[in-house]
């Protein structure tokens, strides 16, 4: 009975969820370019991959979302420049998350930045699923990537404070969400290179859309120390040798 009743509810997940997404079609998210600059030497290529905050939610470009945001702070941490490509879906599921990444040329990126699984805690989709397609996605993402590579890993956000998620299945959400963030802790814990990220969560008032320049300005500047403690020093780092 009580398998029966997951599936109904995994059934009424998924209809709302593809309420939410033609809810949201209308929202600001960010389009344009797919890439972001900071000025400096050397710079660090940086692949964002995933969906949810990776989207841009609730602003126009990507030098307003992650991509930008991460980018200058980044730059302003390491003295490099920084190139951060964005690569986002807005109905990303975990199942196709590695198949999505196609030829891409990881070996280029110096670090990989996976936000994933929005769509998968509405959808309800089933922890041994999840598990097997998230090996799946960080195995790929490290057999493409240079030994020097960090991957991180972005835990899910909490939905429900946000309109239209303020209801009985954005609380199932969010709980879903949960589960399958600790699924994904301990996996990233089975590999070195990779990192599980907790965002903190900014603040902000009540009721206030998902996405503002605030918000992913926040965002990108914790995600930029994660990385500059985890990038690799260039050579023209170094302290020059004492004569």
């Amino acid at each position: 009975m009580r398998g029966a009743a997951h599936v109904v509810m995994r059934v009424l997940m998924r209809a709302w969820s593809l309420d939410v997404i033609d809810a949201l079609s209308t929202a600001p998210r960010a389009h344009g370019d797919p890439h972001a600059h900071a000025l400096g030497p050397d710079s660090d290529r940086i692949l964002v991959f995933g969906n949810g905050l990776a989207a841009g939610w609730g602003v126009a470009t990507h030098e307003l979302a992650i991509p930008g945001e991460l980018a200058r702070a980044l730059a302003a941490m390491t003295g490099r420049g920084a190139d951060v490509d964005i690569s986002a879906y807005v109905d990303l599921m975990i199942a196709k998350a590695a198949s999505a990444l196609g030829t891409m040329d990881l070996a280029g990126y110096d670090a990989i930045v996976v936000i994933i699984g929005a769509s998968d805690s509405m959808a309800l989709t089933p922890r041994r699923q999840w598990r097997k397609s998230m090996r799946r996605l960080i195995e790929t993402i490290l057999d493409r990537t240079t030994a020097s590579a960090p991957l991180l890993v972005v835990e899910q956000q909490q939905i429900r404070s946000v309109p239209p998620f303020d209801n009985l299945f954005g609380r199932t959400t969010n709980s879903y969400a949960n589960t399958l963030n600790d699924i994904t802790l301990a996996l990233c814990e089975e590999y070195p290179r990779a990192e599980y990220v907790s965002l903190p969560t900014p603040a902000t008032p009540p009721g206030e859309r998902l996405g503002t320049p605030e918000r992913f300005r926040f965002w990108g500047n914790f995600l930029a120390l994660r990385l500059a403690l985890r990038l690799a020093p260039r050579l023209n780092d170094a302290d020059p040798p004492d004569d």
